[in-house]
């Protein structure tokens, strides 16, 4: 055999092999985006929109279109902050902006104040939000509520059994390697509940009805969102539901828990 047609061979395994791992990807990311416009309705090109994450600090400049549109992608589940700074217009400031799993955030039509650009108009809090975006059916469960979750052995899967129309069909008191816990979502059919870690597939696809491979300790995840049911695309490999855990992100500060777990009168630590 000839190295080109060896190499033509090899060409669509690669290629296939590629594409089988974008398939199984999930994002865990999401985005901010809105409009800027003066008090008549105009769009405002070249406007300075900035965007702080309120934990690490981490600052993202975009400048409006034509249209004075403007979105921030990619970004890792928290609150933020945007600002927005024209000239001739006072200055913008819209607080604890919460971005969640895959959650596309949009703030709508921004109207600038004419006035001078020391002065700022501040938006600390607003009405909640009704997605317009996707039609997905989902649950937010936030690091509070997993806080407050009283969980026998740890296992963070033992967060779903607190949702409604969330049925537990086999029992796990550990947390550890493969989970051996099955979900079922709605009435749905058993091992067809899909489990992601940070968007990425963590089930052996010949045993579905597992837990996962990797159990995260309950203190390190960040939030978890639930989808029920009107998946969009990236997220419909199954037909019975998709929980996708998230790590907590770092922040700019040095940070640490300690907890003490006693069961059946033998402690355990974890520092």
């Amino acid at each position: 055999m000839t190295a080109a047609s060896f190499r033509s061979i090899l060409a669509p395994v690669f290629l296939c092999a590629f594409s089988l791992s974008n398939l199984y990807a999930q994002g865990v990311t999401g985005q901010i985006s809105g409009g800027v416009t003066d008090q008549a309705g105009a769009s405002i090109a070249a406007a300075n929109v900035k965007l702080t994450h309120d934990q690490t600090k981490q600052v993202k400049s975009f400048k409006t279109e034509e249209n004075g549109s403007f979105v921030f992608t990619n970004l890792v589940p928290g609150e933020y902050t945007v600002s927005i700074e024209v000239a001739g217009f006072k200055k913008y400031k819209q607080q604890a902006i919460k971005v969640s799993t895959e959650d596309r955030v949009t703030l709508g039509q921004i109207k600038m104040s004419v006035g001078d650009v020391t002065s700022t108009i501040q938006v600390i809090a607003e009405s909640s939000r009704v997605s317009t975006e996707t039609s997905d059916r989902s649950i937010l469960i936030d690091r509070q509520q997993i806080e407050d979750t009283p969980i026998s052995g740890r296992d963070y899967l033992g967060i779903l059994r607190s949702l409604p129309g969330v049925q537990m069909v086999s029992t796990s008191d550990m947390p550890g390697w493969f989970n051996t816990q099955d979900q079922i979502v709605n009435g749905g059919q058993s091992g067809q509940f899909v489990v992601t870690l940070d968007g990425v597939v963590s089930q052996d696809s010949g045993a579905p009805r597992t837990g996962g491979y990797l159990a995260p300790n309950i203190d390190s995840i960040g939030e978890v969102k639930v989808m029920t049911s009107n998946f969009t695309a990236e997220s419909g490999a199954r037909a019975g539901g998709q929980m996708n855990v998230s790590i907590k992100s770092g922040t700019n500060q040095f940070h640490g828990s300690a907890y003490y777990f006693w069961r059946h009168g033998m402690p355990f630590t974890n520092v």
